[in-house]
């Protein structure tokens, strides 16, 4: 039995109890160390380990690439959005300022790191700031309606755009470009922490509240009944 994100038990009878209490304790555990780095000069391992505890959200076992591992955000999102979509819009509106700002953020927008092509219609600087300045408001407004409204579908799509964002400072952690406390890229690093940690329990807490449904089969299934135990593969 696994314990939800306030620590209440799990009970489940559901066919789909063992994939979810896997995914529920992984989360867990990675939230758990989130919560022992809380120095705002680990913003970006508190970021990161946040970060995991959300990919144990998403992934399943059928992963193998970057368009799959997208879809499989956009169908996890759309999953919370239909499960718990009264707490989400609460938290989008409780967390709408910092919202805001990582959506207004340029360097937290994957148009900023992208070439203009020449089929892009744009041609100039003047251009592109107009471009991406409309794109941001388009983003913004589906924030507003998804608080105004509560709506599911304006829910998940403004996740998709939520996570969109948080995954280019993902990738600027990993990849080198944001190295800790003296880093210029501070700003999106300590927004986004936030924004992991106000998000990424609930989703852990929706999952367990809703532990009989489909949420996949995580990847890399436990094999073996010992730690580090030579066993033979899981699909033998």
């Amino acid at each position: 039995m696994s314990p939800s994100a306030n620590g209440e038990p799990i009970v489940s009878t559901g066919d789909h109890r063992a994939d979810n209490e896997r995914r529920i304790e992984r989360m867990n555990a990675w939230i758990e160390l989130a919560g022992a780095t809380p120095d705002e000069n680990d913003a970006h391992i508190r970021f990161l380990f946040h970060w995991i505890a959300y990919e144990a959200a998403f992934q399943n076992e059928d992963r193998d690439s970057a368009v799959k591992d997208w879809k499989q955000r956009q169908e996890f999102h759309d999953k919370l959005a239909r499960h718990d979509r009264g707490r989400l819009q609460s938290i989008l509106h409780a967390q709408k300022e910092k919202v805001f700002s990582i959506l207004e953020l340029r360097q937290a927008h994957p148009s900023f790191w992208k070439r203009w092509k020449e089929d892009t219609g744009v041609r100039s600087a003047e251009e592109w700031e107009d471009s991406f300045r409309r794109r941001v408001q388009s983003d913004i407004g589906r924030l507003r309606e998804a608080i105004r409204t509560g709506f599911t579908k304006e829910i998940s799509r403004t996740l998709d755009v939520l996570f969109r964002n948080l995954s280019i400072v993902r990738h600027q952690i990993v990849h080198g470009g944001s190295a800790g406390p003296e880093s210029r890229g501070r700003t999106q690093v300590i927004l986004g922490a936030g924004l992991l940690q106000a998000f990424i329990p609930q989703f852990l807490d929706s999952i367990g509240r809703n532990i009989d449904q489909d949420w996949g089969s995580p990847p890399y299934p436990r094999v073996g009944s010992a730690r580090d135990e030579k066993c033979p593969p899981p699909w033998l």
